[in-house]
């Protein structure tokens, strides 16, 4: 047998001349298939293409050798090869000394003569009368390892290789890459069951173990391995044995690894991660993975890697510049470590676990903090989307998931309340109410029940209460949170006043006008005198002066004192500040309410114009204001293209927003509402039954959406009975006041 030095082949001198080559004829072992193995699109790709060279790229654990295998072996019982050689890729000395061995054995090469042995054996699978080969590469570590070895394109001959890696140099040049995905959950339970057979007991969980292992084969074949080994375990027995961390990856592998597979799941990864970290600068790329392997498994923003707590810490073991990280993010994709657009991060959650169980607690305690300000450096002041802000925050969940208590040292960090607070701003205001629920409860225990982050727990607690329809709730939470900040932080501190001016909010949306109104005044004399007539909460505490002015009845004040407003967040603020659209929807809004519709219009399209520019279409607050456009429109006399325009905007809520959504339901109301508005009550009534039935799935009964909608439906029930319309599309005999959902 021939052996390797470096990349110079010595063939042991002496050896017998092996005996003339007996057609067809097999060199190297195949292995065997896995049991109940599966057929797989992979496998007509392979029987279809027609490349002379096909990689198998993929991570470990998909199957790749097994494809390989399938299809050799398939072709070799169909005698549809006369030479079959598999090769152990793994190293350019082990390729070479295999292509050595076959040129002594085919080619009649000089043992002593190595290096020219194995071009002999290339040159002969080059030859035009060759007969008909398949030569297998598998387990490819380095595509530089094959350089000027390389099996020939040949009519009649065919190259698989199977390889982790995905670099350029595996395409082209007659040589054709074939990523090698996941299991469907289809295959993955088709292959449990198949494995496990039909016993009721023992696949008792299996489709949600199949799911837990993410599609992975390997992962697959090992958990069936361990059930099998252990009598009278099940796959729900499985899955709890996974839940508990303190469980390690390796302790629910199989003392023989199955179908096979060489190394088990803990292992499987290690050589690529070896091979990744010995690139500059040292160890940037197990740093990169251990930020990865905390965060969410689907889709981590590119840019977090580069930020200045996520540099930091990747620097432990020598600066790293944030040009460096790209390169460093590429090389884990080309070897299968993670998949990567340049935008979006991807990471197997099994590759996740293994990764942290090699990580000590301090390690992982410090990587949760930096991935905590990682996200919280790219979590934009402005989300212009839910789905761009469905990405930070299932991020930051699963982050919280792995922290334990890390998140809550000496205080809450700032992400916590980042994360809950963009729930509701995007509409899941019950999510939001139930997260700071959950939250309450390790912030207070750890840092007690004065603290700081404490009271601000309770304070947005109450905050969402009252966005989730519980007024009194809500009204009874910051009451009780104003008592306790103004007793720890002092009744002038800001957080103090911000808790009067949400508590006074909700007296005003219960009704309580007077006492809205009066203590928006004393809340305005206070935080002038404490923080200045031009600081930003007083800008807020005048927007809401206005709001119950214009709620009072006084629509031509509210307008007044919102234009005042204007001039100065003009002056103070951006043009283009979020706060400074919202006085400019507001005077919109009351500018109509006043009996100014058409001029309602002009300024909510100027509105809109620059709400597009800034915040995206996607945005919440450019919805509304499509949806107050719509609206103006209707009462300035085109009441089709109200319909038309909300029609528009649902359409668009449904796709951004989902169907459950309070914003969604809003527009669902106005449109039912135009609707009847030009005369077609059936088609009105039987939208605001539907939408009625959303509400009380939704909304708590008292939630002010469901009692619009009750009151319209009762509304337009009536007018419909007394018989107060022409029918459809021909208008009304008499006045309207049934009740609109706009934003102001």
């Amino acid at each position: 047998m021939p052996r390797a030095f470096d990349n110079r082949i010595e063939l042991v001198v002496g050896a017998p001349r092996p005996a003339p080559v007996q057609w067809p004829h097999r060199i190297g072992t195949v292995p065997p298939l896995a049991a109940s193995r599966q057929e797989r699109a992979a496998d007509e790709h392979l029987v279809a293409a027609d490349a002379p060279c096909q990689v198998l790229s993929g991570m470990g654990g998909v199957g790749k050798t097994q494809l390989a295998a399938a299809y050799a072996t398939r072709r070799w019982e169909r005698g549809e090869v006369d030479l079959l050689m598999w090769v152990n890729a793994s190293s350019r000395s082990g390729i070479a000394a295999a292509f050595a061995q076959a040129g002594v054995e085919i080619c009649s090469a000089e043992p002593e003569q190595g290096d020219h042995a194995a071009v002999a054996f290339l040159n002969f699978l080059a030859r035009p009368g060759a007969p008909r080969w398949l030569v297998v590469l598998d387990d490819l570590d380095d595509p530089a390892d094959l350089q000027g070895l390389w099996p020939p394109a040949h009519p009649r001959g065919r190259t698989i290789v199977t390889t982790r890696r995905r670099d350029a140099a595996l395409d082209g040049d007659g040589r054709s890459r074939l990523d090698i995905g996941l299991f469907s959950p289809e295959e993955s339970l088709a292959y449990l069951h198949g494995r496990l057979g039909l016993h009721a007991r023992r696949t008792a969980g299996a489709a949600v173990l199949a799911e837990r292992l993410g599609g992975l084969p390997l992962a697959l074949a090992q958990a069936a391995a361990f059930i099998i080994d252990r009598p009278g375990l099940s796959c729900e027995g499985y899955l709890a044995l996974m839940a508990d961390r303190t469980i390690a990856l390796a302790e629910l592998s199989p003392e023989i690894s199955p179908d096979g597979y060489h190394s088990p799941l803990n292992t499987t990864w290690t050589l690529s991660l070896e091979q990744a970290d010995r690139q500059l600068p040292w160890g940037l790329a197990s740093s990169l993975l251990h930020l990865a392997a905390l965060l969410d498994p689907t889709g981590i923003p590119a840019s977090l890697f580069s930020t200045e707590p996520a540099l930091e810490f990747c620097s432990r073991g020598g600066a790293v510049r944030a040009h460096q990280v790209p390169t460093a993010l590429s090389r884990l994709h080309r070897l299968s470590l993670i998949d990567t657009d340049g935008s979006l991060v991807r990471m197997h959650a099994l590759v996740q676990r293994a990764v942290l169980e090699s990580a000590s607690t301090a390690d992982i305690d410090a990587g949760v903090l930096t991935a905590a300000d990682a996200l919280l450096a790219i979590w934009p002041d402005l989300e212009s989307s839910p789905a761009s802000a469905s990405t930070l925050l299932v991020s930051a969940a699963r982050l919280v998931e792995q922290s334990s208590m890390t998140l809550f040292h000496d205080r809450a960090h700032p992400l916590l309340f980042r994360s809950g607070n963009s729930l509701g701003e995007h509409g899941q205001v019950q999510m939001a109410e139930r997260f700071f629920e959950a939250l309450l409860l390790p912030v207070s225990g750890n840092l007690g029940e004065d603290h700081p982050d404490t009271l601000r727990a309770r304070h947005s607690l109450a905050r969402w209460k009252g966005e989730s329809g519980n007024v009194e709730s809500a009204i009874e939470g910051f009451e009780s949170v104003l008592i306790d900040r103004a007793r720890v932080l002092g009744p002038d501190h800001p957080d103090t006043l911000s808790t009067r001016q949400r508590l006074l909010y909700w007296k005003g949306e219960r009704g309580d006008l007077e006492t809205a109104i009066s203590e928006t005044e004393k809340l305005l004399a206070d935080r002038t005198r404490v923080l200045g007539a031009d600081h930003f909460d007083v800008l807020v505490a005048r927007s809401l002066r206005a709001r119950w002015k214009g709620r009072s009845g006084d629509a031509a004040a509210a307008a007044e004192e919102n234009e005042e407003l204007l001039t100065d967040c003009l002056r103070l603020l951006e043009t283009d500040h979020p706060f400074t659209l919202a006085v400019r929807h507001n005077l919109a809004h009351w500018r109509g309410a006043a009996g100014d519709p058409e001029g309602a219009v002009a300024a909510t399209e100027a509105m809109l114009t620059d709400r597009l520019r800034v915040l995206g279409p996607d945005h919440p607050d450019t919805l509304r204001s499509r949806q107050n456009l719509a609206g103006w429109r209707g009462e300035a006399g085109d009441r089709a293209a109200a319909v038309a325009e909300l029609r528009s905007v649902l359409a668009h809520q449904l796709q951004v927003l989902g169907p459950d959504h309070p914003d969604t339901l809003a527009v669902r109301n106005d449109l039912a509402r135009w609707t009847a508005r030009t005369g077609d009550v059936d088609t009105a009534l039987q939208e605001f039954r539907g939408l009625l039935a959303d509400c009380d799935r939704l909304l708590p009964y008292e939630h002010r959406y469901r009692q619009a909608v009750v009151h319209n439906l009762d509304y337009w029930t009536e007018r419909q009975r007394s018989g107060r319309y022409r029918g459809p599309g021909r208008g009304f005999t008499g006045g309207a006041s049934n009740i609109g959902i706009g934003s102001y």
